[in-house]
């Protein structure tokens, strides 16, 4: 289908996440040692720290990929995801072409917080949640039962998002529960998940970071995970009020709508994921996904395509072919390694060095002899400072009283930061016997503890 190659094209995004570079790492060891990191080997800082994670299989998944293909490989498996989302929406819902691409676009500013930075592993909770509704929403679901723990065996791998795929049976529980149908095997389906979810390197462990993740205050810390403002703020609301305007088109028509079958547990799905996507811009897909499906289930558009439809959806391909190619067009220069990380390829200066959180994870991949002191894994680790490691960067990044000492102290004999940093401008103008700059760049400093 001509929509399903403009997908294809649109998404076909070069990764821009630094925290593929430690995602790689972990592949890489899965696949030489035939093992993963339990221990925090590829840093400096909480050396000790056992993480428990969700992303094993990702990790294996994308680094044999990437050695093969490199960064089209990776760009080429996310767009085929993207590519199976719509077309499990399609199937589902038989709804004019045009509609579709007012869906993209829709579904795209939602997720753009996600989406934008190529192949992550979100995505993968993206189509787990997908997959999900499309089994729930089926007419004999209950014959392929079995295809739940399946899921859930490989989404407990691949990312932390399968905790949704609880929480989404549970909603359908309910609503079995209220129509009385066949609660018994319902409950033992989604038994059979959680006991599968299990089926993971670090077994009930799991659930640690899950629940760590639950209170942790990373919107004060990161990001992605801040409350959505300003446009994407309204965004949440219009989308609120489309629902609504769905719901009541619907109720006039038929008020004894939510006795039909999905609508509770969609309904409930719905709230939950508002209120994610109050929560923290990263959840915005979500919502915007489940959104999709209640309305869709509402509405149950049917009609036919016209012929001038499907020549436009040919231009709009060709015109996303055009904007690929621009799009890729010098690409490769963004991937290089930056003047001083050149340096520190070749000179041995050091050994432990504190870097700026956002190049820990493209650093510990294209320098693997050296160990970084903070990355994209670390927010919610505990510390026995009582801190996120996050926040102790940032106190050592803005200089406050007492940083050197206590950076040396962690370990680090080197400084990687970005010019113009409190640091930079400290080390610059006031200078310090502790450290001597070692090499800079254009846009980064490289300093070397002299003693």
């Amino acid at each position: 289908m001509v929509f399903l190659l403009i997908v294809f094209l649109f998404f076909l995004l070069v990764p821009k996440d630094t925290d593929l570079g430690w995602h790689l790492r972990y592949g890489q060891k899965i696949w030489q040692d035939g093992e993963i990191f339990r221990d925090n080997q590829i840093g400096f800082f909480l050396t000790n720290y056992d993480w428990v994670h969700a992303y094993s299989g990702y990790q294996a998944l994308i680094y044999p990929i990437y050695k093969m293909f490199g960064f089209w490989g990776l760009a080429i498996l996310g767009s085929l995801i993207m590519v199976m989302i719509f077309g499990i929406l399609i199937k589902k819902f038989k709804t004019p072409i045009l509609g579709w691409v007012v869906v993209m676009g829709f579904f795209t500013l939602m997720a753009w917080p996600v989406l934008a930075m190529g192949l992550r592993s979100q995505i993968f909770s993206l189509l787990g949640m997908n997959l999900l509704l499309w089994f729930l929403t089926g007419e004999k679901f209950m014959k392929k039962w079995w295809l739940y723990p399946l899921l859930m065996v490989f989404w407990v791998n691949l990312h932390g998002g399968f905790v949704l795929g609880l929480v989404i049976m549970g909603f359908f529980g309910v609503e079995t529960w209220w129509r009385k149908k066949k609660i018994n095997k319902v409950v033992l389906m989604g038994l059979s998940g959680f006991g599968t979810s299990l089926l993971n390197p670090f077994g009930g462990r799991i659930y640690e970071e899950v629940y760590r993740h639950s209170w942790y205050p990373l919107n004060e810390l990161i990001a992605e995970w801040v409350e959505p403002r300003g446009l994407s703020m309204l965004l949440v609301f219009l989308v609120i009020v489309l629902d609504g305007l769905v719901l009541l088109t619907s109720l006039a028509k038929n008020k004894k709508i939510f006795l039909e079958k999905n609508k509770i547990f969609l309904f409930l799905s719905l709230l939950f994921f508002a209120y994610l996507a109050f929560r923290a811009r990263r959840n915005l897909g979500f919502f915007g996904l489940v959104s999709v499906w209640w309305c869709f289930d509402l509405i149950k558009v049917k009609t036919k395509d016209h012929w001038w439809q499907n020549w436009l959806m040919v231009g709009l391909a060709v015109l996303m072919a055009v904007i690929v190619r621009q799009r890729w067009r010098g690409q490769g220069n963004s991937l290089r390694l930056s003047g001083v990380e050149m340096y520190l390829e070749e000179n041995k200066v050091c050994k432990n060095v504190y870097n700026t959180y956002e190049r820990g994870g493209q650093l510990e991949w294209s320098l693997p002899q050296y160990k970084f002191f903070v990355d994209g894994r670390m927010p919610a680790w505990p510390t026995g400072e009582e801190k996120s490691p996050y926040t102790v960067y940032l106190e050592i990044i803005q200089a406050r009283e007492g940083w050197s000492e206590r950076v040396i102290n962690y370990g680090a004999d080197c400084l990687f930061i970005s010019k113009g940093t409190f640091l930079d401008l400290e080390l610059r103008e006031k200078g310090n016997p502790g450290w001597l700059l070692e090499f800079e760049d254009e846009k980064e400093a490289l300093y070397r503890k002299t003693n």
